[in-house]
C-alpha cells in the first residue's frame, strides 16, 4: 500500500499508533516506517497512560 501511494504521486506517508502496539510497530518497521514524533501520555490503555507514536515512511528503506 505505501508503495502504491508513492507511485501515484503522494510525497509523504504517515501513520500513528500507541507505544504498546508491538505487532503494528514491528510491521511498520519491516515495511520502512520510522518514528518521527512521540506524544507522551497520549491515551490510557489497561488503566495505564501510554505514549502515541507518529511514523513516517522512509522511501530509502523500501
Amino acid at each position: 500500500m505505501p508503495i502504491a501511494l508513492l507511485q501515484i504521486g503522494v510525497e509523504e506517508v504517515y501513520t500513528q499508533t500507541w507505544a504498546g502496539n508491538y505487532p503494528v510497530l514491528t510491521l511498520m518497521d519491516k515495511i520502512g516506517f520510522e518514528r518521527v514524533h512521540v506524544k507522551e501520555h497520549y491515551q490510557v490503555v489497561g488503566g495505564e497512560k501510554v505514549d502515541g507514536y507518529t511514523l513516517k515512511l522512509n522511501k530509502g528503506k523500501i
